[in-house]
């Protein structure tokens, strides 16, 4: 009897829960992160392609590598201010600020308007 009515609220919880969760997630994926409101899109070139691109505003947490598309946040749409370093063998360390729109309020709206920015790597002279 107990194993019943433990098995019988599993399986509403389950089923009053499922939706919700459902929901939650597809509001993560349609848009920015639940912490925040608003977000912008930075599409980052380098030249040459294939830089590795890291995050001065956070640690300097590597980003990926060029071409790339890269996404921040913010809670009241104002630009942010961002600081990446790009890196790649054979060629100076390059840093680049910008300002970037974090007025949308979903990824795919901030990706659509990604704003380009392409950074030029200079060759390290060899050495003597």
């Amino acid at each position: 009897m107990l194993f019943s009515f433990v098995s019988c609220c599993a399986f509403r919880l389950r089923k009053a829960l499922l939706p919700a969760l459902a929901l939650a997630l597809a509001g993560l994926s349609a848009g920015c992160a639940p912490s925040a409101r608003y977000c912008g899109a930075a599409l980052l070139h380098s030249s040459p392609e294939g830089a590795e691109v890291l995050d001065l505003n956070d640690d300097s947490a590597s980003l990926g590598f060029t071409p790339l598309v890269v996404f921040w946040e913010s809670q009241n749409g104002e630009p942010k201010y961002v600081s990446v370093q790009l890196k790649k063998a054979g060629f100076r360390d390059a840093v680049s600020s910008f300002w970037l729109n974090t007025s949308h309020e979903s990824r795919d709206a901030a990706q659509e308007e990604a704003q380009a920015v392409t950074v030029e790597l200079e060759p390290e002279e060899p050495v003597r």
